[in-house]
């Protein structure tokens, strides 16, 4: 069964950050360049499933990892569909294994 889309996707952003071999702390100093910045905690809330990332924080978080805020924005309606219809869990699918489920 899915898990929560929540968790999967954060899940999915915690495993970006991490090949980018970033620190949440890291990540939060990189967003500083940007108007929606992010600090560590609300980060952490959000790879962790408790917090649904805001649309707004896309943009900087999709620079900072070199994935498009489009790739985000799908992976992320991926996984609550995924949660809404019951479908497997998502986990080690990347975006292209989703797309062919």
């Amino acid at each position: 069964m899915a898990e929560p889309g929540n968790i999967a996707f954060g899940r999915y952003l915690r495993a970006l950050r991490e090949r980018r071999a970033l620190s949440l702390l890291e990540v939060a100093s990189l967003s500083q360049a940007f108007a929606e910045t992010l600090n560590k905690g609300y980060l952490s809330r959000v790879e962790n499933g408790r917090q649904r990332l805001a649309f707004a924080k896309l943009i900087p978080l999709g620079r900072i990892y070199k994935v498009a805020a489009d790739v985000l924005l799908e992976r992320l309606e991926l996984d609550l569909e995924l949660e809404r219809v019951g479908a497997p869990d998502t986990e080690g699918l990347d975006l292209e294994e989703l797309r062919r489920r």
